[in-house]
């Protein structure tokens, strides 16, 4: 008979082993959690950041950084009409790479981006961001397919701009000083 394929499996084992002798009996109150997750889950989410534009003096100006171990040269964020901004990121030996932002917490799609700084991704990038209290402004950068979403959190001070990089799941954060 030979080795098992993955197809034999499916149907010697598994399909058997789903199938009802009979109709499930019915649950009303199944029925109703279903009905308000799949409600739930129509719904858009909720902003998390202000889009307010707390300091549009800061747009368009570009941030340069020391030698630090990523390679960060220099950021710059411009915002859009609407709804979006553009955040501009130059990394040692790379052209510089330019993300759409979505701002109240919605994320935008760059697509196709082939690298992130020191990293090698070969998939579209989702960035959102909005302002927090004081003249910070956050922006989120999540490549497709990874679990972690890179924070970096911009302290606008003066011609400074100081940058916190994280992890969503690593306590562990960067600080830079960027000046314009």
């Amino acid at each position: 008979m030979g080795e098992p394929t993955p197809v034999r499996l499916l149907a010697d084992y598994l399909i058997p082993a789903v199938r009802s002798s009979g109709p499930l009996q019915p649950n009303p109150a199944a029925v109703a959690r279903l009905d308000e997750r799949i409600a739930k889950a129509a719904r858009p989410p909720a902003a998390v950041f202000s889009s307010f534009p707390g300091d549009p003096s800061v747009s368009g100006r570009t941030y340069r950084f020391a030698e630090n171990p990523i390679g960060l040269r220099s950021c710059s964020l411009r915002f859009l009409e609407g709804d979006e901004a553009r955040f501009t990121l130059s990394f040692d030996d790379r052209p510089a790479l330019e993300l759409a932002v979505g701002l109240g917490g919605l994320y935008r799609i760059t697509p196709d981006v082939q690298w992130f700084g020191p990293l090698e991704v070969g998939a579209p990038i989702g960035a959102r961001g909005g302002w927090k209290p004081g003249r910070v402004f956050t922006v989120g950068v999540q490549p497709l397919g990874m679990a972690d979403e890179l924070q970096f959190t911009l302290n606008f001070q003066g011609s400074l701009a100081i940058l916190t990089l994280s992890l969503s799941t690593d306590h562990h954060e960067m600080v830079m000083i960027g000046e314009s």
